[in-house]
C-alpha cells in the first residue's frame, strides 16, 4: 500500500479558468484504486463528477503530483 496525492488540472473553458488542484491523499495499491477510494467516500460531496474510467473530475484529468497537473493550464 502506498500513499497517493490526488490531483487535478486546471481548465479553460467559457471564459472561465482555474489551475491545478490539489484534493487530497489516499491510501492504497494504485493510483486508480486510490481516486476511486477518494471519490466513493460517503463524506465527500464532489464523488458524482469523477469519472473512474477517464480518471476525470469534472472532465480534469488526475494525477498524482502537482507538476504534471500543472502542464495543461498552471
Amino acid at each position: 500500500m502506498k500513499n497517493f496525492n490526488i490531483w487535478s488540472t486546471g481548465y479553460r473553458i467559457t471564459g472561465n479558468d482555474g489551475t491545478a488542484h490539489f484534493h487530497g491523499t489516499q491510501i492504497a495499491n494504485s493510483f486508480q484504486e486510490a481516486c476511486d477510494k477518494f471519490f466513493s467516500n460517503k463524506n465527500n460531496d464532489k464523488r458524482g463528477d469523477y469519472d473512474s474510467q477517464r480518471l476525470t473530475f469534472w472532465g480534469c484529468s488526475l494525477h498524482d503530483n502537482e507538476k504534471d497537473a500543472r502542464i495543461p493550464f498552471g
